[in-house]
């Protein structure tokens, strides 16, 4: 696809592969890896440079434990695919979604409470 770089730029296309590697580092953003038939591909979420919402990372890490395939859709850009969402067993989410820190649990567990 990226060779093709012209034929596919800006356009909006859906990939999957196993999860190779997710995280921030070699590149500027965070990232996963997708490999399938030995070819391999970056898709980022460019809006956050560590870490994506907390719906994506669980999407990816579940897909990378069950080395599982999981679908990306995106627009083409000259170094990787800019993701829109990701689907992996029905489910789909996207990596921009950050909810407030006030709905954790772990933080606040009466959210509505103040």
């Amino acid at each position: 696809m990226l060779k093709r770089y012209e034929l596919y730029k800006n356009k909006e296309v859906e990939i999957a592969g196993t999860v190779s590697y997710y995280g921030s580092k070699s590149f500027w953003t965070w990232h996963i890896l997708l490999e399938k038939g030995g070819k391999t591909v970056r898709c980022y979420a460019h809006q956050y440079k560590v870490e994506p919402g907390r719906d994506a990372l669980y999407m990816v890490r579940w897909a990378q434990s069950e080395k599982g395939e999981i679908a990306v859709q995106g627009k083409v850009r000259n170094d990787g695919l800019e993701i829109v969402y990701m689907k992996y067993k029905g489910d789909t989410v996207t990596p921009y979604y950050k909810p407030p820190d006030h709905y954790n649990p772990a933080i606040n567990p009466f959210p509505l409470m103040r």
